[in-house]
């Protein structure tokens, strides 16, 4: 009789210990992504508005050979390191890539990589500068992902679903939210998908 006891209990608390295991990491995922808000604003504020350059490619010199965006935020940003890069529910976090890089959790959108500013975005608490990394695919050697071609190219780079609530997103005002990818597409209408910025772009190729 006791041991069904126990047993019963157990089968009741083991589900509610793993959603609130899977409620701090989306926690702590959260407090990572609005770090790297804070990155990207001591980098703009710094480089006139300019965005994190990707292999080199704004007025400042290139960068060396394997230097990524979020590396350039260590250079201007003492609190910031590499452990913010990576969610505790990634399993994937920290291990080589193909390339013998070790993968991160979160990845730049594309549109904000090439020499653009951030006193250009019309809509700043709209638009989705930081996502989630997908765990399968080419996105492992990659540390962003183009969101100015048109969505069947790039959505599955992004993890739909990290946690039970969705995932999260930064945005270029510096907030961070947790939802589903749907929600950040709208309309599906360049004007509604929250990745894409027409004031960086003409329309894409439907």
């Amino acid at each position: 009789m006791v041991i069904s006891i126990i047993a019963l209990l157990i089968g009741i608390l083991l589900p509610a210990l793993a959603s609130a295991k899977k409620a701090a990491q989306a926690s702590v995922c959260m407090n990572h992504m609005r770090q790297i808000g804070i990155g990207m604003q001591v980098y703009t504020d710094l480089y006139n508005s300019y965005y994190p350059p990707v292999h080199g490619n704004h007025y400042t010199s290139p960068l060396p050979p394997k230097q990524e965006w979020w590396e350039m935020l260590e250079k201007v940003t003492p609190e910031f390191s590499r452990t913010v890069m990576i969610s505790p529910a990634d399993p994937f976090a920290n291990k080589p890539n193909a390339s013998g890089r070790l993968i991160v959790s979160y990845i730049i959108n594309g549109m904000f990589a090439f020499s653009k500013r951030r006193d250009d975005v019309l809509k700043p608490s709209e638009k989705i500068v930081v996502s989630t990394r997908a765990d399968t695919g080419n996105i492992l050697e990659h540390q962003g992902y183009p969101a100015f071609k048109a969505q069947p190219f790039w959505q599955n780079d992004i993890h739909h679903q990290r946690y039970p609530a969705g995932s999260n997103y930064l945005y270029v005002d510096s907030h961070v939210k947790l939802q589903k990818f749907e929600s950040t597409l709208g309309d599906g209408t360049d004007e509604q998908d929250q990745h894409y910025l027409t004031e960086f772009n003409p329309p894409r190729p439907r």
